[in-house]
């Protein structure tokens, strides 16, 4: 099977040329190429597209209309800009259905491994559907008080880097979309961004503010699901960031991997804010079931929706552009055994989970998980547990986990 790939620019010379870099890529691809906006939803109307890529600043219909008529009318495809127009305010309009950023001039090499990766996520997510519902999201819940403490010291005569990325590491929507940008290649980075302060620092103050009022536009919190509290999942995500983090430092992990550590362990649950906020009738049966049955929460979820949250956000992430140390910790939080040997970001946000149950104060009807044994035998880690348990139990100190 090939995946087709539409290109879009108004630029006949640039096409042209993208079609001589990429001609050996027609053994992979079925590749398309239209000069504007509409033409493009002609093609997209006629046969299914996987991939469109697109430039922004076109007459008549711009990249950023286009890219919401597709994320409307064909969720499921994968939607990319590749444009030289750096005005970030214009760029604000795309960032909602966009998935990642491409800065022209690109590379040949770049520009495949960008489509190759986002055509990889597929394989997290088996089902179109689900895959169509990511594809279609236009909002991840924040709490209001995040975008209050943001607007407040955004009004600041000298708004601090530092304190901007502490509210923001506060919030898993926020964290995902704010790290889904500066990790695009448009902004040029030659490493992958995990610190939200770096990631403040590096869009800047003033695009900082333009985001908020982005986020703000389409952010809401009134999702109702008996059982289910937006709030205590945030204090969860909060808690398995800071314990993942004290484990890394307990095993002298690298700066990198720290910082890996706590990202994967604030958005390792993104997934249920996408179903919860998306699928909130369906979300309510997968949390009345968990509580009824005693069951692990992913187990119900894929019952009822044929994946789960683990697998939702992985894919999301990927999609994003995250690293895939962030990924592949979201993927297999509940199951970490088939990592490779030592210590990492994913064995860590599984134990600092697994340690937060552990010690919180739960319900007595949720499903408790155990740590494997073996899973740390295979990893070289065998009795590190007990310690890392110690390192954790200030940070879990006091409060109520919701496992839905």
């Amino acid at each position: 099977m090939k995946y087709h790939i539409l290109f879009v620019d108004d630029e006949p010379k640039v096409l042209d040329g993208m079609r001589r870099m990429l001609a050996g890529m027609r053994r992979e691809w079925i590749m398309s190429f239209a000069e504007d906006g509409p033409a493009a939803l002609e093609i997209m109307a006629a046969q299914p597209v996987d991939v469109i890529v697109t430039d922004m600043r076109m007459p008549g219909m711009d990249g950023a209309e286009l890219l919401q008529k597709v994320q409307e009318r064909h969720p499921e495809a994968v939607r990319l800009v590749l444009s030289g127009y750096t005005e970030k305010r214009f760029l604000g309009r795309a960032f909602p259905p966009s998935h990642q950023f491409l800065s022209k001039p690109c590379s040949r090499d770049l520009l495949v491994s960008t489509i190759r990766n986002a055509l990889q996520s597929r394989e997290l997510l088996a089902s179109a559907g689900l895959r169509a519902l990511v594809g279609s999201i236009t909002r991840l819940p924040t709490l209001p008080e995040i975008f209050r403490e943001i607007s407040q010291e955004l009004a600041r005569d000298e708004p601090s880097i530092e304190k901007l990325g502490a509210v923001v590491n506060k919030d898993v929507a926020m964290t995902a979309r704010l790290l889904k940008l500066v990790n695009s290649p448009f902004f040029g980075v030659s490493h992958k961004i995990l610190n939200p302060v770096q990631a403040v620092n590096l869009v800047g103050i003033n695009y900082l503010q333009s985001l908020v009022m982005v986020f703000a536009t389409f952010d809401e919190c009134d999702v109702s699901i008996p059982g289910y509290s937006l709030r205590r999942l945030l204090e969860h995500s909060l808690r398995i960031s800071c314990v993942a983090g004290r484990i890394a430092d307990l095993e002298r992990a690298a700066q990198d991997v720290r910082d890996a550590c706590l990202t994967a362990g604030l958005l390792h649950d993104v997934g249920k804010l996408v179903l919860a906020s998306n699928l909130p009738a369906a979300y309510a049966e997968v949390v009345e079931r968990v509580r009824r049955e005693s069951r692990p929460v992913y187990a119900v979820e894929r019952e009822v929706l044929g994946a789960n949250h683990a697998e939702m956000g992985a894919y999301l992430l990927r999609l994003w552009g995250l690293p895939d140390s962030v990924v592949e910790a979201v993927l297999r939080h509940h199951d970490p055994c088939g990592v490779p040997p030592g210590f990492s970001p994913t064995l860590a946000v599984h134990c600092a989970d697994i340690l937060d149950r552990e010690l919180m104060v739960i319900h007595p009807e949720y499903f408790k998980p155990q740590l494997d044994p073996e899973c740390l035998r295979r990893s070289g880690l065998e009795g590190r547990f007990e310690q890392w348990k110690e390192g954790g139990r200030a940070v879990c100190a006091g409060g109520d986990v919701d496992e839905a």
